[in-house]
């Protein structure tokens, strides 16, 4: 509040105001801040994002759609913008897109799971399973003690005849869940 004050104009620090005031679920004082930064620079994501989270909070899917669209810079997305949009076209069903904009995030962040995890789902529901181990594989990666992502790629490795690749997932599952009778039974 106080640096909106001493730079009334600045439409960075009136979304993060509006932000701040979403958080704190004051929607009037969010929607108040976000219109006014969008007055100043009219593309900026962050008040998009912020206008589209009253419009779902209101259950109008189609006008936070076509917000968030309208804004989204592909070149520097915002990251909740991108993660919104996202989500609601997975949500949607629009499996081809929620990938793309997944994938975009992904590459705009490459140490922050959250995008590889949401991948992960969205090849999972296509039923995408050479993308889903290679995505499941990152995620093994960045987390040692995930018993399910190599539950999985055992799996995986299992329905398409890889049994070495298959026994190497299940025993790196079994150091973290020694009692999964599953993954036993598929050792």
């Amino acid at each position: 509040q106080k640096a909106v004050k001493e730079k009334p104009q600045d439409a960075g620090l009136l979304a993060q105001l509006a932000y701040s005031y979403l958080q704190r679920k004051s929607n009037a004082q969010a929607r108040r801040y976000a219109l006014a930064a969008r007055e100043i620079e009219e593309q900026h994501q962050l008040a998009a994002y912020v206008l589209a989270r009253l419009y779902l909070s209101i259950g109008d899917v189609e006008q936070a759609l076509e917000i968030l669209e309208a804004n989204l810079d592909e070149d520097a997305p915002q990251e909740n913008l991108l993660s919104l949009l996202a989500g609601l076209k997975l949500k949607s069903k629009d499996f081809a897109e929620s990938i793309r904009l997944y994938e975009l995030g992904a590459k705009q962040h490459p140490n922050n799971s959250k995008w590889i995890k949401a991948l992960a789902r969205a090849y999972l529901l296509t039923k995408d399973d050479d993308r889903l181990a290679t995505t499941l594989t990152q995620l093994a990666e960045l987390d040692g003690d995930d018993f399910l992502v190599r539950k999985k790629l055992s799996q995986l490795a299992l329905n398409r005849n890889a049994f070495q690749e298959s026994v190497r997932w299940a025993n790196l599952a079994l150091h973290v869940n020694v009692m999964d009778a599953d993954t036993h039974a598929t050792l």
